[in-house]
């Protein structure tokens, strides 16, 4: 029998409409409903590291704010980062650490990483410093569709070998992954 994991991503994608601001009800009431469902993972927000004011809690995801919630299920929790934010810094396992507690000491179990497909080798640092903390580590392929199928071959080619990678997406970016996109890949 194959193992489904069923993964949830509710605040983190629905924020990009409100801000990432969510009232506790709302966070409550979705919580409940997912603990009542077949969903296994339930991504919580972003954890971006560039603070923005105008931004909600969902936005940042922070230790503080997860412990205030209440998780009745039994479900992987885990967040969102945008790999060419942590990338872009001096130094990306230094930001990793700053913003990642070691898993046993979180809420969060897994971590997925958004990367566009080309940028996607150089994700290995953040994935081997997440890994260290003890997270799950997922990768996220944004705009694969926009590729050529070498360009993607040879990054699966590069990623493939990576020991410590859990769970490799091919994201749908923009709703544009469509049956000619997917055999052109």
């Amino acid at each position: 029998m194959v193992k489904v994991n069923i993964l949830d991503c509710t605040l983190r994608d629905g924020g990009y409409y409100n801000s990432w601001r969510f009232s506790s009800s709302i966070v409550n009431a979705y919580i409940n409903a997912l603990t009542e469902s077949s969903v296994t993972h339930i991504e919580l927000g972003f954890r971006f590291a560039k603070q923005d004011n105008n931004l909600g809690k969902f936005a940042f995801t922070t230790e503080e704010h997860l412990n205030s919630i209440d998780f009745p299920g039994n479900q992987q929790l885990g967040v969102m980062i945008n790999g060419d934010e942590y990338l872009n810094s001096e130094d990306p396992c230094n930001l990793i650490t700053k913003y990642f507690l070691p898993a046993k000491r979180s809420k969060i179990s897994f971590v997925r990483i958004a990367i566009d497909l080309v940028n996607a080798p150089k994700a290995k640092i953040l994935i081997d410093c997440l890994d260290d903390l003890g997270y799950e580590v997922m990768l996220n392929l944004m705009q694969a569709n926009q590729q050529k199928s070498d360009v993607v071959e040879a990054t699966i080619a590069i990623i493939s070998k990576w020991k410590n990678l859990k769970v490799l997406y091919f994201a749908d970016s923009l709703g544009s992954m469509n049956a000619v996109a997917l055999k052109n890949l």
